[in-house]
């Protein structure tokens, strides 16, 4: 069994999220399929810190036009999941959006493996989302009880 280790963004405008929605499948026990809803989530390379990771993240799966400004993002614990091919490990990170031209996001993966959807409430999330959300935004109850 192999280990899948990642991270993941809560990016929040106000009480609302930003979500993608999913185009293609992945391989993982706990894949994306297409059509799904999801915080922008990225596998870690090898060598590659946290950090690296959600600065690749921003760039594929947010913006990469610099039309956003957002707070430092700030580690609010992990998720892990088994399954029969993978254990797959989740870094979160939750941050702000400070400043926003108006333009659509558009990391540079847009249209390749996912579509920006736009900010949701965390109830819509939990009903749209992919599986994970919901242990994921559980992990957000918990920061915000800090």
């Amino acid at each position: 069994m192999s280990n899948l280790v990642g991270v993941g963004l809560l990016l929040f405008k106000g009480d609302t999220v930003y979500v993608i929605q999913e185009l293609v499948r992945k391989s993982s026990d706990f894949s994306k399929k297409p059509g799904d809803f999801s915080i922008p989530m990225e596998t870690l390379e090898e060598g590659e810190s946290h950090e690296q990771g959600i600065t690749r993240l921003l760039k594929e799966e947010v913006d990469d036009t610099n039309s956003i400004q957002i707070t430092k993002p700030l580690y609010i614990g992990h998720c892990s999941y088994t399954g029969t091919k993978h254990a797959t490990q989740a870094h979160l990170y939750v941050s702000w959006l400070q400043h926003w031209d108006g333009r659509d996001f558009s990391g540079s993966h847009v249209g390749i493996e996912y579509l920006p959807y736009g900010f949701i409430s965390q109830a819509e999330l939990l009903k749209k989302g992919r599986q994970g959300m919901e242990d994921i935004l559980r992990l957000v109850e918990l920061y915000a009880e800090f």
